[in-house]
């Protein structure tokens, strides 16, 4: 069974707010609505709250049943400023890595992002961290965490994607991510700025594939996913 922690009032409401996304998104026609109700589980739950908003029971119940984890639940945003998402991605992080070592030890996979790391694909020192975002400091400090647990004997998988683009089954994306929002403004507007930029592009859906597919493995690393091949501002716009 794979259980989906989500941020609602109750159980059910999580389960329709799965099934909408899975909807917005054109998924459902992919997806036979048995395996939903027989291998899909929702419970609404917080990340922010150390057994994630669940009964004293579910929460042990889930402790020793669960064997591999993938965190993938975070505040992205990245105007407002490090103590703004911090309880979402540092605490939440946090929770998900005890929750992990309770009962059953668990495969943790964790989903951070490739803005942490330098050119060296390695994470900079303190000192160079003032100068990200507030949600790009709260990944370098979650994964400081997990490499602790790590360095102790936990299992923890770290996957850093670069940027995500639409799907290659769909064509779909995240309405809310800025790439998505630049073209449709454009769109509406009718102009768009005049840049030379390259950008490493990966389908959400090939990105989701890898992650699931490696986070299954015993190969404990960190994983860089982006695209090799670059492509030109200028290509996509002439695509539209």
């Amino acid at each position: 069974i794979i259980y989906c922690l989500i941020r609602a009032k109750d159980d059910e409401q999580a389960l329709q707010r799965l099934i909408h996304n899975l909807s917005n998104h054109n998924l459902m026609q992919l997806i036979d609505a048995n395996i939903i109700q027989s291998r899909i589980k929702a419970l609404a739950g917080d990340l922010e709250t150390e057994t994630f908003g669940l009964s004293k029971d579910s929460y042990q119940i889930l402790c020793n049943t669960i064997d591999i984890v993938f965190h993938n639940g975070a505040m992205v945003n990245h105007v407002l400023p490090y103590a703004a998402q911090r309880d979402s991605n540092v605490i939440g992080t946090l929770n998900m890595l005890k929750f992990s070592c309770a009962g059953k030890q668990k495969l943790l996979n964790y989903v951070s992002t490739l803005s942490v790391v330098d050119k060296t694909r390695q994470p900079p020192h303190l000192s160079k961290i003032l100068g990200m975002g507030g949600y790009e400091q709260t990944k370098w400090v979650a994964e400081k965490i997990l490499f602790s647990a790590r360095n102790t004997g936990f299992p923890i998988n770290i996957f850093r994607p670069g940027m995500i683009s639409w799907s290659l089954m769909t064509g779909s994306s995240n309405e809310k991510d800025w790439l998505h929002r630049l073209f449709v403004g454009m769109v509406a507007l009718g102009f768009s700025p005049k840049s030379d930029a390259v950008m490493s592009l990966a389908p959400v859906d090939l990105v989701a594939r890898i992650i699931c597919t490696l986070g299954r493995t015993q190969q404990i690393r960190d994983y860089s996913i982006f695209n090799h091949n670059l492509v030109n501002f200028k290509d996509l716009l002439n695509f539209m």
